[in-house]
């Protein structure tokens, strides 16, 4: 925050763009005492002293988080450029699980009703918090109907900037979402998402998703590029993909992954360099080689 500060006060009056990530609440968390203080009684009673619970770890380290952009936005308040300032607040996955090394002592994090965690491809590996906030220009509300992605950031921001982005665009995936963003009305993709999570799953088994994924509206599918594991999701009935209709809506099955096969095939670059166990959905027994 204080080099994000230092940046903006240097612009010298031009626009600015910045792109800040802070390190938590990704692992590994280590707050202090003094910001643990608030949350102790959210570790038992017969370990105090000893060990911290970790919603007590966790809470410490997202309350130090809200209170340093806080700093950041105080100052863009005392700096006159609060209200012509668009604040795009979002995350690059969901909640790291208790069961991972490096979260075990702080993996307090939820994902709510969806299934997933981080390193999944169900919505709660990859539906995360956006809040935007514009003054100047932008009115209160909720927008529950619009999927945005992340990679439509640069053609909506570049819109509400005033920036023409039909030269930008021609080669890129994402889409202008101002409209949403701004308030004024809810927005269907005109393209379907597409995702590759070829690194692996790990957790437990429910958590561990196919390799491949595609969103097309409220229709959701998953499968591994073998053909195997194929699961087919209608998110507006069932958003916590439990589910499988799959077998019943042949149909659309066969169009979704007609489609995503393409898109893996054609545009994916080195689509057959992943880990041997990525998309597998194997059960093991502590201390087995994954």
């Amino acid at each position: 925050i204080d080099h994000a500060i230092a940046f903006i006060e240097s612009r010298n009056q031009h626009p600015f763009f910045m792109s800040l990530w802070t390190l938590e609440p990704h692992a590994i968390l280590a707050p202090t005492e003094e910001q643990m203080a608030p949350y102790t009684e959210l570790t038992h009673p017969s370990v105090k002293g000893k060990f911290w619970g970790s919603e007590t770890v966790y809470y410490a380290s997202l309350t130090d988080i809200d209170r340093h952009v806080g700093r950041l936005i105080d100052y863009l308040e005392s700096a006159g450029l609060r209200e012509n300032t668009i604040i795009v607040f979002t995350s690059d996955n969901g909640p790291s699980p208790l069961w991972s090394k490096a979260t075990g002592h702080a993996g307090a994090g939820s994902a709510g009703p969806f299934r997933g965690v981080k390193g999944s491809l169900y919505e709660g590996g990859v539906r995360v918090p956006l809040i935007v906030s514009w003054p100047r220009q932008q009115e209160r509300g909720i927008d529950t109907q619009t999927v945005i992605s992340a990679i439509d950031f640069l053609p909506t921001l570049a819109t509400l900037a005033g920036i023409d982005t039909s030269e930008i665009m021609n080669d890129r995936d994402g889409e202008d979402l101002a409209d949403a963003l701004t308030g004024k009305s809810a927005l269907n993709r005109s393209k379907p998402l597409f995702w590759d999570y070829r690194a692996g799953n790990w957790g437990r088994d429910i958590q561990r998703s196919p390799r491949l994924a595609i969103r097309d509206g409220d229709w959701k599918l998953l499968m591994n590029p073998d053909g195997s594991r194929v699961e087919l999701y209608n998110l507006a009935n069932d958003r916590s993909e439990t589910s499988n209709i799959a077998d019943y809506e042949v149909e659309k099955r066969d169009e979704m992954i007609a489609e995503l096969m393409d898109w893996f095939e054609t545009q994916v670059p080195d689509n057959s360099n992943a880990m041997p166990f990525a998309g597998q959905k194997v059960w093991r027994a502590p201390g087995d080689n994954p």
